[in-house]
């Protein structure tokens, strides 16, 4: 049996096997100038999970880089050969409804608000980046390849320079200038953000789609602990997104080493005395004493009075959305897109009026769009979540493990995404939303490319397939043999 190389190589799919050759699902002829839009989504998904806030205000106002792409990428898509495609699949035609529904809301406050209309409205209008990546996935299906070759890129690039920038934008500020036209900093980041990305990054790792090294599973381990003392929120959202992939991996793929490392990482921090470095501006100390108050504190069980005192002003504005929307007048209709909900509410923490939503995407679509706007939220995602959870079910069942890894892997993305947005104003922003649209887009791509052509990374599945090893040997490669279960393409 040919055995594995020693060095990480990523396989070359054969023109049919990537759906280059003429098929009901792709074109050799695609418009080019979609993969050359890929390109540059993918430089400015980079750019928002590094720079964060200080990266949506490249631009110029009031239309910034996240409003051009999807400008530029909705043109392209309404061109392309897969409109029809895309809006076929039941949560995408549900999310349709849901753009279409939030926008006739959102014309009545344009007097009274102005541009605070449609921008309270992108919380929904975001979505279109998932027609737009679903579309051009869909019109040539070897994009999908192309796509994750370049996360394996950008799995580097976040482990290395995520937490370290936030660090030195929460330690030394002044180092980033403001934008001209903004009072927003060149880097403006958030670890709640952060963990998400690390979460899809953990998973990439596990999966074997790219190669782990000690310096690799270091960084990643350092970006992680930066993270999840500077948020609770985002804390939650890495731990369950994970334990969901847990049970979503292919049976090959282990957490092997990583582990050990954790548990190293964990004794080192009982050891080592780092309370003088800060992650925010309060008092949040890089430490393992830090990590367990955020735990406790999740419980209501913390001695900080910081902790405590988020925590509750959090409860008390979610629970006054609930009384006015569901138990109140504004049950069918909520407050509108426009309205500053924090000034409105009661609720605002500065003079400057900066904060506009609840930290909770999900409440925030109740309070601006009543019952109905909560009902069609919960549709879309419910019925993306059927649709991407049958396809694994059955990549499961056929023991296509390629395909169960890369359904476990976009569903990390969805679960971190949705349980992030609970406790930060994650989705209504272009930072946190273009990244989990286009993931909700690309596993919509899947699950339908996985229906249509469930064998479309088998074509290494040869005889010169290898045994799947743990993580530490970097065997687990693109390709699952349905008839062995303990094989993959070499």
């Amino acid at each position: 049996m040919k055995q594995y190389p020693s060095g990480y190589s990523w396989p070359t799919p054969t023109a049919e096997h990537l759906g280059v050759a003429p098929h009901p699902m792709g074109s050799q002829r695609a418009f080019p100038g979609a993969d050359r839009y890929l390109f540059v989504l993918g430089l400015a998904l980079t750019g928002y999970a590094v720079m964060g806030r200080g990266f949506a205000y490249i631009g110029l106002p009031p239309l910034f880089i996240g409003e051009m792409l999807l400008a530029i990428g909705g043109l392209l898509w309404i061109t392309g050969r897969s409109v029809r495609q895309s809006l076929s699949l039941v949560p995408m035609s549900l999310l349709m409804v849901m753009i279409v529904w939030v926008t006739i809301r959102m014309v009545p406050y344009i007097g009274a608000y102005g541009v605070d209309a449609p921008r309270d409205a992108m919380i929904a209008g975001y979505g279109l980046f998932a027609f737009i990546v679903a579309g051009f996935v869909l019109e040539r299906p070897d994009r999908l390849h192309t796509l994750l070759r370049r996360y394996k890129t950008f799995v580097l690039i976040v482990i290395s320079l995520g937490w370290s920038v936030y660090l030195l934008y929460r330690q030394m500020p002044d180092v980033f200038p403001k934008w001209p036209w903004a009072e927003i900093r060149m880097v403006e980041n958030k670890p709640g953000d952060l963990l998400v990305h690390l979460a899809g990054a953990t998973a990439f790792l596990v999966l074997g789609f790219r190669r782990s090294t000690p310096w690799v599973i270091t960084l990643l381990l350092v970006g992680v602990a930066v993270g999840v003392i500077g948020t609770r929120g985002g804390m939650i959202a890495y731990v369950l997104s994970l334990a969901v992939f847990a049970v979503m991996k292919p049976p090959p793929a282990k957490f092997g080493r990583l582990i050990y490392a954790i548990v190293l990482f964990a004794v080192l921090g009982l050891i080592v005395d780092t309370s003088s470095l800060k992650t925010s501006e309060g008092s949040r100390a890089l430490s393992t004493e830090q990590i367990v108050d955020n735990v406790l504190s999740i419980f209501g069980r913390s001695d900080s009075f910081e902790l405590n005192t988020t925590a509750e002003w959090r409860m008390e504005w979610w629970t006054k959305i609930t009384d006015y929307t569901v138990f109140g007048q504004y049950f069918w209709t909520g407050k509108g897109f426009g309205v500053n909900l924090a000034k409105d509410d009661g609720f605002s923490v500065s003079d400057d009026q900066a904060l506009r939503s609840p930290h909770n995407g999900h409440l925030t679509m109740l309070a601006r769009g009543g019952v109905p706007g909560l009902l069609l939220w919960l549709a879309v995602h419910i019925s993306w979540l059927v649709y991407v959870l049958g396809a694994w079910l059955d990549a499961r069942r056929m023991r296509r493990y390629t395909w169960m890894g890369v359904f476990a892997f976009i569903m990390v993305y969805w679960t971190a995404g949705m349980i992030n947005a609970a406790f930060d104003v994650y989705l209504e922003g272009p930072m946190g939303a273009i990244w989990f649209w286009t993931f909700f887009g690309l596993g919509m791509a899947c699950a339908r490319l996985y229906r249509e052509r469930p064998t479309f990374w088998d074509d290494h599945d040869k005889e010169d397939a290898v045994p799947i090893q743990p993580l530490r040997t970097h065997a687990w490669s693109w390709g699952a043999n349905p008839e062995v279960s303990t094989t993959v393409g070499a």
